[in-house]
């Protein structure tokens, strides 16, 4: 994934950060995108779930009215705070994407799961689990699946 190659370098002062960088992640890739092609349409923090306090990551094509170009992401990032229970979470995102917690109206949409992390027990269980890795380093790994 170019953004993480782009951005490897300042991982490493992000992910000590108290209370994470998830949301830096989800502004930054998505400004990301839409430097590469500005008709790419990506929203952050989307209602798409049958319960309305859950919200999607991100929504790639949502102002389409075909609901089936639009592609929901879960995303998660370890953290020092969230490193002992990161796998954990990974798993409640990929519960939380699951097409029967997801409206009615949204369920044609296609979905997935990004994961960033930087220990080798992590690393394990994504691609043990089918995780796809897009980037990796030596300090750090990106990887996805599609849901």
């Amino acid at each position: 994934m170019g953004w993480c190659s782009i951005k490897n370098n300042q991982f490493k002062q992000y992910w000590p950060l108290k209370g994470g960088w998830e949301q830096w992640v989800q502004a930054e890739v998505a400004a990301y995108i839409i430097s590469l092609d500005t008709r790419f349409d990506i929203q952050r923090e989307q209602h798409i779930y049958r319960q309305y306090n859950k919200k999607a990551d991100w929504v790639c094509n949502g102002l389409n009215p075909d609901v089936s170009t639009w592609i929901a992401i879960e995303l998660k990032c370890q953290s020092h705070g969230n490193a002992d229970n990161f796998i954990n979470e990974v798993k409640k995102d990929i519960a939380k994407i699951q097409p029967l917690n997801i409206d009615p109206a949204f369920r044609t949409a296609q979905t997935g799961i990004m994961a960033i992390y930087f220990e080798e027990k992590s690393q394990a269980w994504l691609k043990d689990d089918g995780f796809i890795e897009v980037f990796v380093n030596k300090e750090l790994g990106c990887a996805i699946k599609k849901i």
